[in-house]
């Protein structure tokens, strides 16, 4: 394979997500490790009037002694409530005999869409499990209860689940020495920035029988891992930015084939598979699939652009559109506790940080909703936001909110954005501004651009964990979105190595 090798300041932003390494210099090779958890699930919920909805999930987690604890993000994928997504936190334990475990766990989390009734949107979903685990793999068999407790779902039924167990090198709490040696197997990964325009069929239609025939434009973050060949393996997610589709999102699996023609330019097809739907886009049940091909051209230092072309098509819902996305990407190295081709590299230890917590949009009335019918006061999110520190002070951050309270039901974010903050021993004290996608829920966000800057004051508890309060301003260019916002957040510190070139 031709690798173009290059250390990325901002790599980190899916470190938690993807699993990747750290090490303390003292410890070489030996260093702390976490086990991490990649878990899908799913089942078939009971809504009421007797209708039915697949839903997917999909956990990322960290295990420990038994316990474990993570994010998740749920998603329909049968029925007709396509853009129906929740996403939120989870914990729970496993009580081992082996090769069998008894799991229960809980889910906490918020969201919606697809016009369900899920009034404000917190759901909870408990959970109980009998696992058959080969170490590496498992699979499950169990029940599960889905409630929207100020909603009207509230549902009982079995599940089944697969999952896959990963060893990570990891450090709690930021290190204090810059570089050091560990040995391990290098590992290549690519995140982008990518904007794909959405040109539907002509004549093709809306849930609401209305033309969607305008060109419909989302937002968001792509990533993969090399994986063998010329195969990369990965993801993305984006929410609408513009084309009258408010509330439209979408998460998406898939593969690449990259095959390099030179020293610049690389030729690839891809193959994508996932849940979206929303904004009047009638994807059905949620399902839609994507084939695409393009070209990518290198530009410097890891950093290339990518041009790409398709056709995507809903499952069982009527939206079919082609399909021009392009990205910016910048790929990074970082290394793999286990496997083979270990070799001795040097690693530069980069800082990064997770924020998990609640904001609020302070509305004092209807400001901000698309009509005085859906309801006033406060909307209430779950946040999470993964920060990579460029320098001591300055960091680049991705962040996801869902609403659980309030009567926004539905409405998500999703934004990207730099801030900056100064330490002073225990506490620190700084700032950040983000721009995304935001929809549903009855916000009135135009096309769906949202801005928001904050303030920041935070306390460290000890060296990893600490609490961190903010105070700022929330605003969609083009709807009626205006508001003051406030935030509490858990922080957690830690770091990831990256290779030095």
């Amino acid at each position: 394979m031709n690798e173009r090798k290059a250390v990325s300041p901002g790599a980190g932003l899916t470190a938690l997500m993807f699993g990747v390494c750290t090490l303390t210099p003292a410890l070489a090779d030996e260093g702390p490790r976490i086990t991490t958890l990649n878990r899908f699930s799913l089942e078939e919920l009971r809504l009421p009037k007797g209708e039915s909805m697949g839903l997917l999930g999909g956990n990322f987690l960290f295990e420990k002694r038994g316990n474990y604890w993570g994010l998740g993000i749920y998603g329909a994928v049968t029925g007709r409530r396509g853009g129906f997504f929740t996403g939120g936190f989870e914990l729970g334990r496993r009580f081992c005999a082996a090769p069998w475990c008894l799991d229960a766990g809980l889910f906490v989390g918020g969201g919606g869409g697809g016009a369900a009734p899920q009034g404000g949107g917190l759901m909870l979903r408990p959970h109980l499990d009998v696992w058959r685990d080969s170490g590496v793999h498992g699979w499950a068999l169990g029940i599960s209860q889905v409630r929207f407790p100020n909603g009207a779902i509230s549902s009982w039924q079995a599940s089944v689940s697969y999952q896959r167990r990963f060893s990570q090198f990891w450090l709690a709490g930021w290190p204090t020495v810059a570089s050091g040696i560990l040995s391990g197997r290098a590992v290549s990964r690519e995140l982008a920035l990518q904007g794909t325009a959405y040109l539907p069929a002509r004549d093709h239609r809306g849930r609401s029988g209305k033309p969607l025939d305008r060109t419909m434009q989302v937002i968001g973050i792509r990533w993969r891992q090399h994986w063998r060949g010329r195969w990369w393996p990965g993801f993305e997610t984006a929410g609408a930015w513009g084309g009258a589709i408010d509330g439209f999102a979408q998460v998406l699996g898939g593969l690449d084939f990259i095959q390099p023609l030179g020293r610049r330019w690389d030729v690839l097809l891809s193959a994508r598979l996932g849940a979206a739907g929303g904004g009047d886009v009638d994807t059905g049940g949620g399902v839609i699939g994507r084939l695409a091909g393009g070209v990518q051209y290198v530009l410097d230092k890891g950093w290339s652009l990518q041009l790409e072309g398709g056709q995507t098509r809903a499952w069982r819902g009527g939206f079919t559109a082609s399909t021009l996305s392009l990205a910016v990407f910048h790929r990074y190295h970082t290394l793999a506790p286990l496997g083979e081709m270990r070799q001795a590299h040097r690693v530069r230890w980069k800082a990064h940080r997770v924020r998990a917590g609640i904001q609020s949009y302070r509305f004092s009335g209807y400001e901000g909703r698309k009509s005085p019918r859906h309801v006033s006061g406060p909307v209430d999110m779950f946040v999470l936001k993964m920060d990579a520190f460029a320098n001591s002070r300055f960091f680049l951050t991705g962040q996801a909110l869902g609403a659980y309270d309030g009567g926004a039901g539905g409405y998500a974010v999703g934004l990207v954005g730099a801030g900056w903050q100064v330490s002073r021993t225990d506490f620190w004290y700084g700032g950040e501004v983000a721009v995304g996608a935001a929809g549903g829920g009855g916000l009135d966000v135009g096309d769906g651009v949202l801005l928001q800057a904050l303030l920041n004051l935070g306390l460290m508890l000890n060296k990893q964990l600490g609490l961190e309060g903010g105070i700022g301003y929330t605003v969609a260019p083009e709807g009626r979105l205006q508001t003051a916002t406030g935030e509490l957040s858990l922080v957690y510190r830690f770091a990831v190595p990256q290779l030095q070139q």
